[in-house]
Formats: C-alpha cells, structure tokens, sequence
C-alpha cells in the first residue's frame, strides 16, 4: 500500500516536472518569435535568452526603451558579443504591442 501510494506520488511529481519544462520551452520559443517578429536578434548574440543580460534587456524593451545603445549597455560584460554588435541585435521596430506581449511573457 505505501509502495504504491510513492509510486503515485513520484508519477504525479515526474509529470509535472516534465509539463513545467515544456511550458518554458514553448515560452521561449513565443518570445524568440516576437522578437524576430519585432527584428530583434537578441538570441543570436546571448547564450541564454532569459539569462540575466537578456531578462534585464527584455524588461527594458516591455518598459518602452527603444535606443539600441542604452539597452545594450545593459548586457552584462561576460556576453560574447561587443557592445556595437549587441546594439545592432537589438535594432528593430517594437511595436506597443510587441511591448505589452513582451509584459505578458515576461
């Protein structure tokens, strides 16, 4: 009886383990879509789009800032880009509502 009662438990936790990591990746590929759709390329100049560099960067763009070299003095020094490469990453058109997605997802 307890044996199972611990199988069950381990089943419900590994299944939702297992929806949690789903629901992140599908969230990160709505976000790196919005942002090819806004002519963002922030993932191809961070490893991690929702890392520290990129969380700061993506709040600063939901919160309205739209100048390519304020929000790319926002990466952290450990990116492997330069600062003119990430500026460049992130110039594009963020429409409002890009901006109130970007909210949403964020």
């Amino acid at each position: 009886m307890a044996v199972d009662l611990l199988l069950f438990l381990w089943r419900t936790i590994t299944r939702g383990k297992h929806q949690l990591v789903r629901d992140r990746v599908r969230l990160l590929n709505q976000l790196e879509a919005l942002l090819e759709e806004a002519r963002i390329k922030l993932s191809s100049v961070t490893s991690d789009l929702l890392g520290v560099s990129g969380r700061r960067i993506l709040k600063a763009l939901a919160d309205g800032e739209t100048n390519p070299d304020r929000l790319a003095e926002l990466g952290d020094d450990r990116l492997r880009c330069s600062q003119k490469e990430l500026a460049d990453a992130l110039t594009g058109s963020v429409e409002p509502v890009h901006r109130d997605l970007l909210k949403l997802y964020l």
